[in-house]
């Protein structure tokens, strides 16, 4: 099962491993200090990145919250092979500006990419995908 969840992770959306190179001051002079503490807040991740796999950014669906779509599946499987999770929280259930969700995801990437000093690999579910995409336009 191992293989087959890293390539579900490197596949799902393999070009946000080339933007999570991009630094983390591309979105700083964008982004108020309350917006920057409101993506900060979203992020969840381990504390420290310890993994010798590149960190895994889960980002969750329309309708749900990251609890809902990650903490039973993903959430639980990849830090038991080894990976560090981390789950974003997308304002009011992804159900509003999908600019503003794919903020979030930026942010997200950047942030994950800088602190671990790694690429990172992003797991969507549904509209996930979509807000993921457009973080890299």
């Amino acid at each position: 099962m191992d293989a087959y969840v890293v390539a579900v992770a490197r596949a799902t959306l393999l070009i946000l491993s080339a933007a999570a190179g991009l630094a983390a001051t591309v979105l700083a002079p964008t982004a108020a200090a309350g917006t920057a503490s409101r993506y900060a807040a979203a992020l969840q991740c381990p504390s420290h990145f310890t993994s010798r796999h590149e960190p895994v950014l889960l980002v969750h669906g329309t309708g749900l919250t990251a609890a809902e779509s990650w903490s039973w599946n993903y959430a639980k499987a990849l830090p038991a092979r080894g990976y560090d999770v981390c789950t974003v929280q997308l304002p009011g259930y992804a159900m509003g500006d999908i600019q503003t969700s794919a903020a979030y995801v930026r942010y997200a990437v950047e942030r994950i990419a800088v602190e671990s000093g790694r690429n990172v690999d992003v797991i969507t579910h549904s509209q996930g995908g979509m807000e993921a995409r457009w973080a890299v336009k």
